[in-house]
């Protein structure tokens, strides 16, 4: 089936035609297709806070598939519908495989960028987008993983209003990605084979809201974030287990605390950012309202790195700062903090991989 794109002339089988942007240091590349074919494999380097905005026209109900490979583990895609306020998916939080009918039609972007941390330091990352939308009505059909969890996250939220958005198979189990309500809050799912569920969990919610300051800075938007926020504009700041004043206090900041930044979602008054204490003994959520982005902590010390004496092991790094990294040859990086938890994994990282990496990291506290 041919799509139609709307601005946009076909000069080749897949047509990527480079427009300046206005905004920020951002590069508009409109997308075309050969009539008769549904796919393009884009490709492209971004370095330091470069973006990408790949632009392409599509109807409502039409089912989107992204697919991104990176050499960088800090590069992600957004996708969202040219001028509106905030994503419908956010690379970040949900990983780099999209698979939705699209909610509207218009021109849809899909945005890559590297976080504020390996933006700022001027890394580079290569990248490969393969897209693809078909007809309407083609949305994938729902597995029995993808079935069990979406029965588990409507029986936990109350509502039915809860859609399948991706999903990754491993032999250990299968991770969905889920959004519920009008406002497509994340969650997440595990799916085992025997019918069970694990990590049910949400990622973060648009829905509610705080009271800022006038003139506040808020936390960064979904394309990133500092890796450490500083509490500003509140003299105690509560840490919530979840994205909402609804949520339980697990904890307090003080003012002028450091944060590390796991990652923001929401917008202005209603952005909710999921952080932990430098020591790592405290996890949970605050309002953006009251951060601004922080310097690191001191560091004491060079670090020490044990390095791997198999390939079915990784290198292990402790930073000064007592963050520890595991770097298996394949390019996949695990970062843990100082209490051996697990932070961020890069997106070439198999179960496998990390399931190792928890196991040889726990290993170094005997």
């Amino acid at each position: 089936m041919s799509i139609r794109f709307l601005g946009v002339i076909l000069i080749s089988s897949v047509a990527v035609i480079s427009v300046p942007a206005t905004a920020q240091n951002t590069e508009i590349r409109h997308v075309s297709f050969t009539p008769g074919t549904t796919s393009a494999e884009l490709t492209g380097s971004i370095k330091g806070d470069q973006i990408v905005d790949y632009m392409l026209g599509a109807t409502i109900g039409q089912r989107m598939v992204v697919d991104m490979t990176t050499s960088n583990a800090s590069a992600y895609f957004n996708v969202m519908l040219k001028d509106a306020p905030e994503a419908v998916y956010v690379g970040s939080i949900y990983g780099l495989h999209y698979d939705a009918a699209l909610p509207a039609s218009g021109d849809w972007v899909i945005r890559v960028y590297l976080m504020r941390n390996a933006a700022r330091r001027g890394e580079v990352a290569d990248y490969t987008i393969d897209v693809n939308i078909d007809a309407v009505g083609a949305a994938a059909t729902l597995g029995d993983p993808e079935k069990v969890c979406l029965d588990e996250v409507v029986r936990i939220t109350n509502t039915a209003q809860v859609e399948v958005i991706g999903s990754d198979f491993s032999e250990a189990g299968t991770m969905v990605r889920l959004a519920v309500g009008s406002n497509s809050a994340p969650w997440q799912c595990i799916a085992y084979k025997d019918g069970s569920t694990a990590g049910v969990m949400f990622l973060g919610d648009d829905s509610a809201g705080t009271t800022s300051s006038p003139g506040q800075t808020y936390a960064d938007g979904d394309a990133g974030g500092p890796d450490w926020w500083q509490v500003t504009g509140a003299a105690s700041l509560n840490i919530r287990s979840g994205p909402g004043t609804d949520q339980a206090v697990v904890g307090k900041a003080a003012r002028g605390q450091l944060l590390r930044n796991l990652g923001c979602h929401g917008t202005g008054e209603d952005r909710w950012c999921h952080v932990e204490a430098d020591s790592g003994a405290t996890d949970g959520w605050v309002s953006g309202a009251y951060l601004s982005e922080g310097a690191a902590p001191a560091a004491t010390g060079i670090g020490t790195t044990v390095p791997s004496d198999s390939p079915l092991k990784p290198d292990l790094h402790v930073r000064p700062t007592g963050e520890i990294e595991a770097s298996w040859s394949s390019g996949c990086t695990v970062l843990y903090n100082p209490a051996r938890s697990r932070i961020n994994a890069g997106a070439s990282c198999s179960e496998a991989q990390l399931v190792a990496s928890d196991l040889w990291v726990e290993r170094m506290k005997q």
